[in-house]
């Protein structure tokens, strides 16, 4: 049931982000007629155009992340029709903050964009382990290293990269599902563009932070 219910709230993301949008709009429209903006363009006005190819752009990454996995992560046939999210029963609310945080952690750990934040949390463990388990040509993938709370995986991935035989735990199933598909099926570099600021946004200091891809 939880797998489901996670699988519904990815696929929901887009739906709900749509109609976050619209009540957004329609508030900015109503301060428009108000005379709020004066003479000066409505800010929805400027961005309008935009969201809509940014949220489908989300809901392509979550879709292909879904498509190639089933209930407990067994591999899945990508040909086949994703299930109606809205039929049965409906993740709770705070479900899609977590879909948020996959689009988070991604940006985090794999794109060239969140490289400065990476190596500001990855490094520092990095280097401690270098030199308390330093890894030589006859010592490779002797060291077994277990990395909790793993997220998307990359650290773990970094770890591996340097010789160690890393094991990745993670106990969100948003997460193991994104990981899952970074490490299995996302081949291609630059095949998705993700907005991961486009409805929490925590941390961006500008309207346009909001928007921006990777």
């Amino acid at each position: 049931m939880h797998w489901e219910l996670v699988r519904k709230s990815l696929l929901q993301h887009g739906d709900f982000l749509e109609m976050q949008c619209k009540h957004q709009q329609g508030g900015y429209e109503r301060l428009k007629k108000a005379g709020v903006f004066g003479e000066g363009a409505c800010p929805w006005e400027r961005v309008a155009d935009v969201i809509p190819g940014l949220i489908k752009g989300n809901d392509a990454f979550f879709r292909a992340m879904l498509s190639m996995q089933g209930i407990a992560f067994e591999p899945r046939d990508p040909m086949l029709p994703l299930p109606d999210p809205f039929q049965g029963p409906q993740p709770p609310a705070h479900f899609l903050e977590r879909c948020d945080a996959v689009l988070h952690s991604i940006y985090r750990e794999w794109t060239a964009e969140g490289r400065e934040e990476r190596d500001q949390s990855f490094l520092p463990c990095i280097e401690a382990l270098e030199r308390l388990l330093p890894v030589t040509a006859d010592s490779a993938y002797e060291y077994n290293v277990c990395v909790p709370g793993c997220g998307v995986g990359r650290l773990a991935v970094e770890l591996a990269a340097r010789g160690y035989n890393a094991q990745m735990n993670e106990f969100s199933v948003f997460m193991l599902c994104a990981n899952n598909f970074m490490a299995n099926g996302a081949t291609k570099a630059g095949e998705f563009t993700i907005a991961p600021w486009l409805r929490l946004r925590s941390n961006v200091v500008c309207s346009a932070g909001e928007m921006e891809c990777v």
